[in-house]
């Protein structure tokens, strides 16, 4: 598996569900003992890493819509949501 599946894969689930599915990997024996240190490691360094190699790439309308919605949040626009019971 490369870095950036790794990285990909992080970003998507979080790294506490990311080792703990691969370490459940590990023991049922689908990986190799250096599959899982390699995988470890690379997840126990993901805050550097994710600093100094990923860049996240945000799209104008991706932008637009997180600036609105932060402005509405802001200034209380949202009403309450109540649940049926």
């Amino acid at each position: 598996m490369s870095q950036l599946d790794k990285a990909r894969e992080i970003q998507r689930i979080g790294v506490t569900r990311y080792k703990e599915r691969y370490k459940k990997m590990y023991l049922d024996g689908a990986l190799t003992k250096k599959q899982w240190e390699t995988i470890r490691n690379f997840a126990r360094s993901w805050p550097t890493e994710r600093v100094k190699k990923y860049v996240e790439e945000i799209g104008e309308l991706e932008r637009e819509f997180k600036d609105r919605l932060l402005a509405s949040y802001q200034i209380g626009i949202f009403t309450p949501i109540r649940i049926k019971r």
